[in-house]
């Protein structure tokens, strides 16, 4: 039962950091940069 217990722990680590990484990814994709893509509405 220790072995299952040490596979299952390793597995969720596994998931864990594999959802991080992918959730780091989206928050790339939706901030690509620092510029406002309609400059022109905050100006008026």
């Amino acid at each position: 039962m220790r072995i299952c217990a040490e596979f299952m722990g390793e597995c969720e680590l596994d998931t864990f950091i594999t959802a991080f990484r992918l959730g780091a990814r989206f928050m790339l994709d939706t901030f690509p940069s620092d510029d406002a893509p309609f400059e022109g509405f905050l100006e008026e």
